[in-house]
């Protein structure tokens, strides 16, 4: 059986042009996500009629320019070449590091220097070995888990909708919000007080090479809002410069990848979960429609339903100057959804919505994931819905 996966796109809203990072595509997270799991290549992972089967060997996955190593315990000497590792005793010693380590909860079997490695960005200018793959790792695994728990707990949902809950998960601006969370302070460049910093006390602060705006004699004024050229494009940021949300989420995904490297993708997943899915998105509030009574009309004539057909229910106020009235959309005897408007026009066109809506939320009453498969290779993943897909208008 061929391969055919169509793939969602992030729409292209203010925080993905500040941060000037382009929003994974579903697809890239669910296999590339496959491609590192030894124990998912016998697991179907279903929406609507795609399906996704038999991922390339996680040996064939690439870190950049860099193969990923034959264990991935190995994933800390990737970049050793030029850096310097850090020691453990030393790490330690920092207070902030030991109470942040306290905060998150995490075991005692995740080392300290995992932790201070996180917090040395690419764009760091540091010595020691910086976060890239650890962040590499940690943003596939969190991309595929949420991917995963989207796909299966709202099998109906429109691939556009998929496209905004992974952007609102796992974007740069949700990230850094976390990170934020968790108390870590960025180190801001410039002062006495980090200039006479101990290079131990500098280890429990986040560092990244931070955007110049000006620079004048030896003083330097820094922004961390977009840069825009005279088109309005967001400009280019050198290898050694980023934005501070691309930094603090660069170390959220670090920590996720750390934990997968010491303690398993159980306690991986286990932390998206706490930390990550944990946060309220809204998502009946991403849908868009342009022609809702048209598509609820085409919805019902594919699922053999009666034609929807809009009636009153109730009004107050016609002929005052705020009236108020309540429309619902039946199918037959059945209410699809109802809406409210000072118009009855508005009205009708809120009930379709609501009633599109009600339809696209659905969720099934149990739910299996594809990971709950690992470690398992006789386990099959059956998945509870299979939809149809979208409807096209």
């Amino acid at each position: 059986m061929s391969l055919r996966i169509v793939g969602a796109t992030g729409r292209r809203c203010c925080s993905q042009a500040e941060s000037g990072v382009r929003l994974l595509s579903l697809q890239n997270a669910v296999q590339q996500a496959f491609r590192i799991n030894n124990h998912m290549s016998s697991c179907n992972l279903h929406y609507g009629n795609r399906f996704m089967t038999s991922m390339p060997d996680p040996a064939t996955w690439k870190f950049r320019s860099k193969a990923l190593p034959a264990t991935v315990s190995d994933l800390g000497s990737i970049r050793l070449q030029g850096k310097r590792e850090l020691v453990e005793e030393i790490v330690r010693q920092n207070p902030a590091l030991v109470a942040l380590h306290a905060r998150l909860n995490l075991p005692e079997s995740f080392p300290f220097k995992t932790l201070a490695r996180a917090l040395i960005c690419r764009t760091a200018n540091s010595d020691y070995v910086d976060n890239r793959e650890l962040a590499e790792l940690g943003s596939r695994y969190l991309e595929y888990y949420v991917a995963e728990w989207m796909v299966c707990t709202y099998p109906r949902l429109p691939m556009e909708v998929i496209g905004e809950i992974l952007w609102a998960y796992t974007g740069p601006n949700a990230l850094a919000s976390v990170g934020g969370s968790w108390g870590v302070e960025a180190l801001r460049g410039y002062g006495k007080d980090e200039a006479n910093m101990s290079m131990v006390d500098k280890m429990g602060f986040l560092k990244f090479g931070r955007v110049v705006k000006k620079k004048a004699a030896n003083l330097k004024e820094y922004r961390e809002d977009v840069k825009l050229n005279s088109d309005g494009k967001v400009i280019s940021l050198k290898e050694s410069a980023q934005f501070y949300n691309d930094a603090m989420s660069d170390f959220v995904r670090s920590v996720i990848g750390g934990i997968h490297v010491h303690e398993g993708r159980d306690a991986c997943k286990l932390f998206i979960e706490e930390h990550i899915m944990s946060r309220y998105v809204n998502i009946s509030r991403l849908f868009r429609f342009v022609q809702p009574t048209r598509e609820l009309s085409r919805l019902c004539w594919r699922e053999n339903l009666q034609p929807p057909v809009s009636r009153m229910i109730s009004e107050t106020g016609r002929q005052s100057r705020s009236p108020v009235y309540i429309v619902g959309v039946y199918s037959g005897s059945n209410l699809l959804g109802s809406g409210e408007g000072a118009s009855i026009k508005e009205a009708e066109t809120r009930a379709a919505i609501n009633a599109l809506k009600s339809w696209y939320l659905y969720s099934p009453s149990k739910v299996m994931f594809p990971s709950n498969t690992e470690g398992d290779p006789s386990r099959k993943f059956v998945p509870s819905h299979i939809d149809q897909g979208q409807v096209i208008v």
